[in-house]
């Protein structure tokens, strides 16, 4: 059938055909859209729990560090008990040795004198330096006082600083210095 319409051109109403869109244009950045979106939101999900954790981690140990808090100072304060004490041992155990070295040290002393050597003067310069003098016979006499010295754990470093001949009561005598390191 025919139809013809007669309004004028201004007044007519142009038909509209209803024209199906082609879908693969619509649905491809709708697909595109959704695949970043989604991953990105989750992700974004995932982190903001993971910060409200630890914020709550956070909280929990900064409770617990007010409630220990006292105790933590406790054991600082014997920490700093200790110390003293193991300071104030050490320098007692230090004070009793010194105490005790002199003896130790001239009890190996007089035990390495070899015969017909007499030692005149033993002095002790500072803690770790010692100067003995002494008269004897022969130069052998003072290299076997020497090799003795040498032998010991508390003399160490023994050198010949003086060896000169004297005539001491008529007699030819040899007189000497040494000088010796101490190790405790």
């Amino acid at each position: 059938m025919i139809s013809v319409n007669l309004l004028p051109k201004e007044e007519r109403s142009e038909e509209r055909q209803i024209v199906a869109a082609p879908r693969k244009k619509f649905l491809l950045p709708l697909a595109a859209i959704v695949a970043v979106v989604v991953p990105l939101t989750a992700l974004y999900l995932m982190q903001m729990a993971r910060i409200q954790s630890l914020k709550s981690d956070i909280l929990v140990a900064e409770q617990e560090s007010q409630r220990l808090k006292p105790q933590i100072e406790k054991i600082n304060q014997l920490m700093r008990k200790r110390e003293d004490l193991n300071l104030r041992l050490n320098l007692v155990r230090d004070l009793n040795q010194a105490r005790t070295m002199p003896v130790q040290l001239l009890d190996e002393l007089s035990m390495q004198v070899p015969n017909h050597l007499w030692m005149t003067k033993v002095t002790q310069n500072g803690p770790g330096a010692m100067t003995l003098e002494g008269v004897t016979f022969s130069n052998l006499v003072v290299a076997d006082l020497m090799s003795r010295l040498e032998r010991t754990d508390l003399y160490t470093d023994v050198d010949l600083t003086v060896a000169e001949r004297k005539t001491l009561s008529g007699e030819r005598v040899i007189a000497f210095g040494l000088t010796t390191r101490v190790s405790r």
